[in-house]
């Protein structure tokens, strides 16, 4: 990339900001194919904090304290209410969180695989038909300023100092029919930093979230990656629309606010055939997003694709390679969320519906802009 590109990148991200933006309910396959016969997940945890002496990362901070142990129970709490909610959110499975104890599941970190004698018990009593383990839970977290430990017979002034935790999470997908286990992860990680600035060492220190806050944290992000995982998952992703360049552009951005998409499209709709190739193809950049919306992707994309060619902008050539990728994933959604045929001894199983509930019915907005920067999709952690 040229120096000049790189020099614009700043630029480019500034303008996106100033773009008149909504958040769209997408849903987006699972990683991992699970059979479509295993229709409800009872979720356990297997994790020892007791075990911490020997943890896998090897705490740099509070090691074998109960600070640490703490920490590390309160993580795999988070890590495991967040994969449940993820799992109950998703239109693919129900779950249950069978009620076990650690001698019941013959528990350890990263020990051996869970008896399968053990797992078919739990599923018949539960009625599910795959269980999920979180098997370890392990966290590594310390303190530095300018990425040295501190020192204590040191005295600082003005200094940011940086708390950085990481953790790792162990799962596996048992299947109480076949006996086999349908996905590992074992040495799965996330870090992250938090710095703060003081004008004393104790000031700077003060400004710092706890450990086990970024444990929790991190717990939570790790229990969201593993729902994703082996569940289609919805997401709320950024689409930035134009609501300058007209009269009637403008009059649309007002009807967006207020969620009112019918009102929207009928002001777009009227700019189609304008003489204007610029308001022309805006128009149809904005009733792609409406169309997808819709979930009628298909439509939105020949209005993205028409766009396109009227605008020749980066912006219009990325949500055109945007809709593709949902139309091939929207391919792979309906295999994993299709039903398990009917057999003679078990009736056809309803499936969930797939509804997304918003928690609010407002749109993110901010000033427009004209500029064509690429449009985007974000992930919420």
């Amino acid at each position: 990339m040229s120096t000049r590109c790189l020099s614009l990148l700043p630029l480019v991200a500034l303008l996106s900001a100033c773009a008149p933006s909504v958040r769209v309910p997408v849903l987006q396959p699972a990683m991992v194919d699970v059979p479509g016969d295993v229709r409800t997940i009872g979720v356990i945890d297997r994790s020892r904090p007791a075990n911490l002496g020997e943890g896998i990362l090897g705490a740099l901070e509070g090691a074998l304290t109960g600070e640490a142990i703490m920490g590390d129970r309160e993580g795999a709490e988070s890590a495991l209410r967040t994969v449940v909610a993820t799992l109950e959110e998703s239109p693919r499975y129900d779950v249950v969180v069978p009620n076990v104890n650690k001698d019941q599941t013959d528990s350890g970190i990263f020990d051996k695989e869970l008896d399968f004698r053990i797992v078919r018990r739990i599923c018949r009593r539960h009625h599910c038909d795959a269980l999920l383990a979180l098997e370890a839970f392990d966290s590594d977290s310390h303190l530095n300023i300018d990425g040295d430990p501190i020192d204590g017979d040191k005295q600082y002034t003005d200094v940011t100092v940086s708390r950085d935790t990481r953790v790792l999470a162990a799962w596996r997908l048992y299947d109480a029919d076949e006996d086999r286990i349908l996905d590992a992860t074992r040495d799965w990680t996330r870090r992250e930093t938090w710095n703060h600035h003081g004008d004393t060492l104790a000031e700077a220190r003060r400004g710092l979230p706890s450990q086990e806050y970024t444990i929790r944290f991190l717990g939570d992000v790790m229990g969201l990656d593993y729902g994703a995982r082996i569940a289609p998952t919805w997401f709320d992703v950024t689409r930035y629309y134009y609501g300058k360049g007209s009269l009637e552009l403008k009059e649309g951005k007002h009807y967006v606010r207020a969620a009112d998409w019918d009102g929207a499209r009928k002001i777009w709709r009227g700019l189609l055939d304008d003489p204007d190739r610029k308001v022309r193809g805006k128009a149809q950049f904005n009733m792609a997003l409406a169309f997808e919306v819709d979930g009628a992707l298909e439509r939105a994309l020949e209005h993205a694709k028409k766009a396109a060619v009227d605008l020749h902008n980066g912006r219009s050539r990325e949500y055109v390679r945007i809709l593709e990728r949902r139309i091939r994933d929207q391919e792979r959604l309906e295999e994993q969320l299709s039903a398990p045929p009917a057999t003679d001894d078990a009736p056809p199983r309803k499936q969930k519906p797939a509804v997304y509930a918003p928690k609010s019915n407002k749109n993110p907005e901010s000033d427009e802009s004209d500029d064509d920067e690429p449009a985007t999709m974000t992930r919420p952690r």
